[in-house]
């Protein structure tokens, strides 16, 4: 390893949450109830992507009390 290339430490996904949740910045996410919108939203260039039980649910045609899983 060179000295003057950069270190990546890995950042868990919930440190990268603690460390959205306290920052000063606007940051935007988005809802995604499957893959394929989950990689729009990536490629849009959304901070998180997060996902309701409902919306899945209503992709599956199921009511909304677990019976997706």
């Amino acid at each position: 390893m060179n000295a003057r290339e950069p270190v990546f430490i890995p950042v868990s996904r919930s440190a990268r949450l603690r460390q959205m949740l306290l920052s000063n910045e606007l940051e935007s996410l988005m809802e995604a109830h499957n893959g394929m919108s989950a990689r729009i939203v990536r490629e849009a260039g959304f901070n998180g992507i997060w996902g309701s039980g409902l919306s899945i649910s209503a992709q599956f045609g199921v009511r909304d009390n677990n019976e997706a899983s």
